[in-house]
């Protein structure tokens, strides 16, 4: 790994932590990440030693499911990371939420990551959110797409191969939401109603 050619210090002169040029260090990661050197304080130019150390990262076992499939492979975590049911993380490129933290085959409801022999996770990149939609006496299921972080607001327009539909009304874990938005994370079911 590379040093890095500037970093946030506390800076014995400002009182505070500030940006500090690298003017030079020695970096190490083995059991430990260190950084130990000279650095330059970008507010008041004071210079002074710096060391950082801090646990390097450790791999765990994951078992990642992905739409009908499942497979194995490894993640790298802080080993003081705290994780549990239903934590977000990013493995490359894509966001995967935790749905099991496993120590000698059993079950933990919220662990470091050092803790952990296995962590069990889904890919969390698109989620389906539930739609109900009413038309006179009849009621029809339906399920769209979206990421977790988007969206849904009441009066919104969702378009379906048969017909269009309006939010009327939307559930999420904590009530009834009947003005506003919430996020697909957070969605229940979305409540709708065919519109010409």
């Amino acid at each position: 790994m590379e040093t890095p050619g500037s970093l946030y210090f506390y800076c014995p002169e400002c009182g505070e932590d500030t940006l500090h040029h690298i003017i030079r260090a020695r970096f190490s990661a083995k059991k430990k990440m260190t950084l130990s050197g000279v650095a330059e304080c970008t507010e008041c130019g004071f210079v002074h030693k710096i060391e950082l150390s801090e646990e390097a990262d450790i791999e765990i076992p994951l078992v990642l499911s992905e739409g009908g499939s499942t497979r194995k492979t490894r993640i790298m975590l802080a080993p003081e990371e705290e994780l549990e049911h239903g934590t977000e993380l990013m493995f490359g490129e894509s966001t995967i939420r935790v749905t099991r933290l496993e120590r000698e085959g059993v079950s933990l409801k919220r662990a470091q990551a050092r803790e952990i022999d296995t962590l069990w996770a889904k890919k969390y990149d698109k989620i389906p959110v539930k739609v109900t939609i009413s038309r006179g006496p009849r009621t029809y299921s339906r399920k769209v797409w979206g990421a977790p972080d988007e969206e849904f607001e009441v009066g919104d327009v969702i378009r379906f191969k048969e017909y269009t539909v309006a939010i009327k009304k939307i559930l999420t874990r904590k009530g009834m939401v009947n003005r506003g938005f919430v996020q697909a994370r957070d969605i229940v079911r979305v409540y709708c109603a065919i519109v010409k």
